[in-house]
């Protein structure tokens, strides 16, 4: 029999484990670091769902990812509407830009800055493409793959619950293995903002969708009103231990920050 103390062991950890600098890491870097611990970096090559309480706060969420992706990094971008219009897109991410909530892009004193803005803004490569089903039709899915591939690509609401839709799920992972982008997917599950969620009864109706995605996440909301506290909880990650991370949101704004920060 061998004993061993604290000290002794956790020396042999520190032999074993080879530290790797933060601008090391391999993936595409957000704004929010609570999602960057939490993901390992957005991973090329990979899909991921969102699933949250209602279409906005996905929008918002999805709206902060591609103003740090395709904007600030110039990734290019296909962003598939599949529920809400496609014009609804350009206020968040020119108030994401700005500093300016949405409602008040038109205000006289913000022209000259939102100009400027949009000047920046044409010049960014993001496709937006809007339907009107939350499932792929088979037309529209070989078309997706007959054009170039981006290195971001997002399928908003989704509808999950049509099992006849999970053949196309086939389509994003491949998408994403081909092209080495990065997939991201949001679905709406109907629950209380005000309730604790528990999130694997909630996901349960998912397992047919599970092994196409290598990370799947809920987006809950504790308020509605003012500044929200939003929390973002790993359910499944191939690459990481699962985790929370919480942000904070303004509806007003549709403005994502890490919370640790304010």
């Amino acid at each position: 029999m061998e004993t061993y103390n604290n000290q002794q062991l956790l020396q042999e950890f520190l032999q074993r484990i080879s530290w790797k600098p933060e601008s090391d890491q391999q993936g595409y870097k957000t704004s929010l670091e609570g999602l960057n611990r939490q993901m390992g970096y957005l991973q090329p090559g990979r899909c991921y769902l969102f699933v949250g309480p209602d279409a906005a706060l996905n929008r918002a969420f999805l709206s902060t990812v591609v103003h740090d992706l395709c904007w600030r990094q110039q990734l290019s971008t296909r962003w598939i509407c599949c529920k809400q219009l496609a014009g609804d897109i350009i206020p968040l991410l020119l108030s994401r830009e700005t500093g300016i909530p949405p409602h008040f892009l038109s205000v006289e004193k913000n022209r000259e800055k939102v100009q400027k803005t949009v000047e920046k803004f044409q010049n960014t490569p993001l496709d937006i493409w809007e339907t009107n089903t939350s499932t792929f039709l088979d037309d529209e899915v070989h078309h997706l793959w007959d054009t170039a591939g981006k290195q971001l690509f997002i399928a908003e609401d989704l509808n999950l619950m049509q099992t006849r839709w999970y053949s196309n799920l086939g389509f994003l992972s491949e998408y994403a293995r081909v092209f080495q982008s990065v997939v991201l997917v949001s679905a709406v599950v109907s629950f209380s903002h005000y309730t604790p969620l528990n999130v694997i009864g909630k996901l349960r109706w998912l397992g047919e969708a599970d092994p196409y995605f290598d990370c799947i996440s809920s987006l809950t909301a504790k308020e509605r009103i003012g500044e929200t506290t939003i929390t973002l909880q790993n359910v499944k990650n191939r690459r990481l231990p699962c985790s929370t991370a919480e942000f904070t949101y303004t509806m007003g704004e549709m403005n994502f920050k890490d919370k640790e920060n304010q």
